[in-house]
């Protein structure tokens, strides 16, 4: 019969969670320098080899023809963590075989730079993308994005002299953090508001509070979010409230604050074993352009900030790939970001350096957001887009391609 069906099926998910936990495999970090140095052991590495094939050989006899939506996704992580630690696993019998030491420059300057950078690709963003994918994809979403951003001037009726003068208009700095503090509170009881009719579950999510940043290693990012906070950076003499928008809707409601308390909420196995980057950031990047329908937006000029820190995402995907596995020199880099982005060196040295420490993680905003895009189509009445978000949170935090099974599979629902 059915639970009898579902037997083979517990006893696999209990199992597994029991014997991964003590193989202390170590979590991936955002430095690739620390995550060379915690590869294990010879010997560490031969059990976790046995235990994912042992794993991988019990889930293909397992049948699921009899499990139900959830069980059948759960299989699909399963799977796909499976693959994916063994791919690891591999390149790090490769590397301890090398006797390879770290030189700390990048990942395309390290012994096996190209095969690890495939890798880190695959565990911050998907197993489904390459190098060659990841970069022609940013290069058609930065034109994608200039684009946008002209039609927005246009749609004002401006030339590029009057624009600039708009751009740099002064009216829209604050430098009284009471008065920046007050401005997000009611854009925090706008929001909360109008989301209601496009987002699920929000009576399920507590309060986000609102604070300013005081931590001056993180002012290098303009916001983030912790423990139920979400802070904005306000250290020099002005803030620019164009940015308030989408800041607020990126790190809080209904970014990442909402979407954290619903994963933390789902209760499905393995759950906590596992964290799904592209995922988590790409929601981040997928909320900003309902902006509009929010109330978050109270001018064009506030789209187009967006738009211009979408830009730089763009724009660091194309560079990512070409600094970390074509072997583009910063001068190359700085090149090709000047001829996207004006006026911005200063951020543009700080995104390499930081794409040289932290290959692939800047990706998972940018190909986040257009998985969801490509999965959400034409859908814009509120009801319709709030049934497709409701199936995008209802099973945590998973893996983009799996995601994408789980709805097109279920599609007819939408």
């Amino acid at each position: 019969n059915a639970q009898t069906a579902k037997d083979p099926f517990q006893k696999l998910i209990n199992d597994f969670e029991k014997e991964y936990i003590p193989l202390n495999i170590p979590a991936l970090e955002l430095s690739y320098v620390n995550n060379l140095k915690n590869i294990n052991s010879l010997e560490e590495l031969r059990d976790q080899k046995r235990f994912f094939l042992k794993n991988k050989k019990l889930l293909e006899q397992l049948s699921t023809q009899n499990l139900s939506e959830e069980e059948q996704v759960i299989c699909q992580v399963l799977s796909y963590e499976i693959d994916l630690n063994l791919s690891r696993i591999h390149l790090e019998y490769k590397w301890l075989a090398g006797g390879y030491s770290i030189k700390g420059t990048r990942i395309y300057d390290e012994p096996l730079g190209k095969d690890w950078y495939v890798y880190f690709l695959k565990k911050w963003i998907d197993k489904d993308l390459t190098p060659d994918a990841a970069y022609k994809f940013g290069l058609k979403e930065t034109e994608h994005v200039k684009l946008a951003m002209a039609a927005i001037q246009k749609s004002m009726g401006m030339d590029d002299k009057s624009f600039k003068k708009q751009l740099e208009d002064n009216t829209h700095f604050l430098s009284n953090n009471d008065e920046i503090l007050e401005k997000y509170n009611a854009l925090k009881l706008k929001v909360k508001n109008k989301a209601k009719h496009y987002f699920p579950y929000l009576d399920k999510v507590p309060p986000v509070h609102i604070q300013k940043g005081t931590n001056k290693d993180l002012a290098i990012v303009p916001a983030y979010y912790n423990r139920n906070t979400f802070y904005y950076n306000f250290f020099d003499h002005s803030y620019d409230s164009r940015d308030m928008g989408w800041l607020f809707l990126h790190e809080a409601i209904p970014g990442h604050h909402y979407q954290r308390h619903l994963t933390s909420q789902r209760d499905m196995p393995i759950s906590n074993l596992f964290r799904y980057m592209s995922y988590i950031e790409g929601w981040g990047a997928y909320i900003e352009q309902y902006g509009n329908e929010l109330g978050a937006y109270n001018s064009p000029m506030d789209a187009y900030a967006q738009l211009q820190w979408d830009l730089i995402r763009s724009v660091r995907v194309v560079l990512d790939v070409a600094l970390n596995y074509y072997g583009w020199s910063d001068e190359q880099a700085m090149e090709f970001w000047n001829k996207h982005i004006a006026d911005k060196e200063d951020i543009g040295k700080r995104e390499i350096d930081r794409m040289k420490r932290w290959p692939a993680q800047v990706i998972t905003y940018k190909y986040g957001k257009h998985i969801l895009d490509k999965l959400k189509g034409d859908k814009k009445e509120p009801e319709e887009l709030k049934n497709f978000h409701r199936q995008v949170l209802e099973c945590g935090s998973i893996p983009l391609s799996v995601l994408q099974n789980h709805i097109q599979k279920n599609s007819t629902n939408l």
